[in-house]
């Protein structure tokens, strides 16, 4: 079994704010030169949360920004 550890670091721009990985995670994944399996993607501190899923309703940002934080 083949494994690839990524971390990622990035500064707080705002106190509520959300960024798209997306690309840093496709990059890893090309890196680490795996056609199969699975990506885990956590966070080593309390204060940060990760949101998983498509973003095709153009308000469901504000509303997770602005209803759910």
């Amino acid at each position: 079994m083949k494994a690839f550890l990524k971390e990622l670091k990035f500064p707080s721009t705002t106190h509520t704010y959300l960024k798209d990985i997306t690309d840093e995670i496709n990059k890893a994944i090309r890196k680490a030169k795996v056609e199969e399996g699975f990506v885990f993607v956590n966070s080593k501190h309390t204060t940060l949360g990760i949101v998983v899923g498509e973003i095709a309703e153009p308000n469901l940002i504000d509303d997770i920004l602005h209803h759910t934080l």
